[in-house]
């Protein structure tokens, strides 16, 4: 992990620090109820909780009358954006649930469940960890639903793009495929989890507008090989 994920990190547990869970018996982001064996595992303290149970944790219910209070979430929020930062490929579990039901348009203006502190810390994660990401990953397209989820400011984005030049072309040829999004045709981009056409188009010809002519050539030539 680098440097820059872990400080962002450590601003999401002072930022989030007030959240508490007095019963974990009640948790509701596990199905059924914790076992006791969850519940003593939960208890150990936040940064405590064993990778384990927090990949059987869902999120499934919008609102916060079921599968996860205010409170669940606000306090889980650190631990599980270091679990993800550990191993992003954690995004495709019922983890990716947080992001679609109880964080959707975490970043909109209009989202008033979040104090300004609270977007800011996660801003500066989510930011930290694209960059990461962008580095050393040629998949990334699930963290890219995840961020469109969020409606983070994708120019961010793409205006690093090409941090790794011996990365970038693969990863666009990759996120054309995640997204079956072929321009020659104009087929209709698509995600796993975020379904909103219009802004994953957007976002996707944003990026093709960093690339010269020749590049975007090569990266289609390759496409359709």
């Amino acid at each position: 992990m680098q440097e820059k994920t872990q400080k962002a990190i450590d601003k999401l547990y002072k930022t989030f620090s007030d959240y508490k869970i007095e019963d974990f018996h009640k948790i509701g982001c596990i199905d059924l109820g914790p076992s006791p064996k969850e519940v003593k595992a939960l208890s150990n303290g936040l940064k405590e909780i064993p990778d384990e149970i927090l990949k059987i944790m869902e999120f499934y219910g919008e609102g916060w009358n079921s599968w996860g209070s205010k409170e669940d979430v606000g306090y889980l929020l650190p631990r599980l954006m270091q679990y993800l930062a550990d191993d992003i490929s954690r995004l495709d579990s019922g983890v990716f649930s947080l992001f679609d039901f109880k964080l959707v348009n975490f970043f909109s203006d209009s989202n008033s469940d979040w104090t300004n502190d609270e977007k800011d810390s996660l801003n500066d994660f989510i930011t930290a960890l694209i960059e990461e990401r962008l580095s050393v990953d040629v998949d990334i397209g699930l963290l890219i639903e995840c961020a469109l989820t969020l409606n983070y400011d994708l120019q961010n984005v793409i205006s690093k793009w090409k941090s790794n030049e011996n990365l970038y072309k693969d990863q666009i040829i990759l996120l054309l495929d995640h997204f079956n999004y072929d321009i020659p045709f104009e087929s209709s981009p698509e995600g796993y989890h975020f379904f909103d056409n219009d802004k994953i188009r957007a976002f996707l010809d944003s990026l093709l507008t960093q690339l010269t002519k020749g590049e975007i050539d090569e990266i289609f030539s390759n496409q359709i090989t």
